[in-house]
């Protein structure tokens, strides 16, 4: 039965795009828009994590993050910076800051959203309201040059 099951799992994991998978499989999670507006949930975002997500809209693709650094405050960035974008690896939270998965420099969530250029996330504008973050589409979209698949 075990064999079963892993052969099963390494099925999903190979034949399904990384982005398709669900969050539990290390994928971004989907986002959609409405008005203009991608709006997120961060009541369930602790204090030093981070969570992924993808938007899709015209034919292009953008994943992002949100972190909560120390003090606990929100910030938002591409999962791409404009050094190592052309590999397309992204970013992901290790030992309370942003690893970059192409070069391994490592980035303190205090400073995500604040630098700009480099090997930094690149930073997104957005809104707070309540236990809600919100980012314009244009915002979004406005890093699609950042993700090799948009620039086939």
């Amino acid at each position: 039965m075990r064999r079963i099951l892993a052969a099963m799992l390494l099925f999903m994991m190979y034949a399904t795009p990384a982005d398709a998978l669900p969050s539990i499989f290390g994928g971004p999670e989907k986002v959609t828009a409405a008005d203009g507006r991608i709006t997120l949930d961060v009541s369930g975002l602790k204090t030093t994590s981070s969570k992924h997500y993808l938007y899709r809209a015209g034919g292009n693709s953008v994943r992002f993050f949100l972190v909560r650094d120390g003090q606990g405050k929100v910030r938002a960035a591409a999962d791409a910076c404009e050094v190592c974008r052309d590999e397309g690896k992204g970013y992901k939270l290790k030992d309370g800051a942003m690893l970059c998965l192409n070069c391994g420099r490592r980035f303190p969530l205090h400073r995500i959203g604040i630098l700009v250029g480099g090997c930094n996330p690149h930073p997104l504008n957005f809104a707070e309201d309540g236990s809600s973050v919100i980012l314009t589409v244009q915002e979004v979209l406005s890093a699609a040059e950042y993700f090799p698949e948009n620039r086939r």
